[in-house]
């Protein structure tokens, strides 16, 4: 009986021990908060800002009630507008009118086109320019120094029975001349040729500058039908270009 007591008081006491532990290590926890928070203790029944995450805000929340959000760091640039002269402004563009051009015909072309066609022609402009006409290629031996020289050579192309001419006067005065071919591809065989017999020569492109003129029609059907008569007459069918040739029209003679 002494025993269940003794075991019943040892009981009691351990409990009071642990009741006493577990209260003074509360009492430290929450001293050690309210020094942490101190300054910061918001009181009982003060409004406290609710927390919302972006996603979890309703769109017309993110707004300010202005209607303006202000933005930084963002510059939005204009672009700037092209300046136009103000007697400009407004004007209507105007389309250049185009006319059809016949040609090229030379200098005698020309006058049989302008008998033909007559009082017409003072209604159709004519445009002329020069230009580089290719009249075939010369082949030459190279001058000498002399006349006499020149002449010596001559004597001896004869001999070996090669057409050939002394040249008296111009540029390749006291050369020797060995023809002179409309195609250079048969002035090029020649010229193979003699070389083959030890005759160097040179290949001259013989030009002259010419007076091209064209007809510029504005009004194509009025004229058409009598260029084509003429065209086809001179031998000109190439010079009557279709309507797709069409080009601005230009002042002429």
């Amino acid at each position: 009986m002494k025993k269940m007591r003794w075991f019943f008081w040892t009981l009691v006491m351990l409990n009071a021990v642990a009741a006493y532990w577990f209260s003074s290590a509360a009492d430290h926890r929450r001293d050690a908060s309210s020094a942490l928070t101190a300054g910061n203790t918001i009181a009982y029944g003060q409004d406290v800002p609710e927390l919302k995450l972006w996603n979890e805000a309703p769109a017309e929340s993110l707004v300010p009630d202005d209607g303006v959000i202000e933005s930084k760091g963002i510059v939005e640039v204009t672009p700037q507008e092209e300046s136009v002269p103000e007697e400009m402004r407004g004007a209507p563009v105007v389309q250049q009118p185009l006319c059809r051009l016949v040609g090229p015909f030379n200098t005698e072309g020309l006058a049989k086109v302008r008998l033909a066609l007559g009082d017409q022609m003072n209604e159709i402009r004519v445009i002329s320019k020069e230009e580089i006409v290719n009249e075939g290629y010369w082949l030459i031996i190279s001058p000498s120094d002399t006349k006499d020289e020149a002449e010596s050579v001559l004597i001896n192309l004869r001999q070996r029975e090669i057409d050939s001419f002394l040249i008296t006067d111009g540029e390749y005065r006291n050369g020797i001349t060995l023809g002179v071919f409309s195609e250079k591809e048969n002035a090029d065989s020649y010229q193979e040729n003699l070389k083959k017999k030890g005759v160097e020569s040179l290949l001259i492109p013989r030009t002259q500058v010419e007076q091209r003129s064209w007809l510029q029609l504005s009004d194509e059907k009025k004229y058409a039908k009598n260029i084509t008569v003429i065209g086809s007459t001179l031998g000109l069918e190439d010079s009557v270009p279709g309507p797709e040739y069409a080009v601005p029209c230009q002042a002429g003679d």
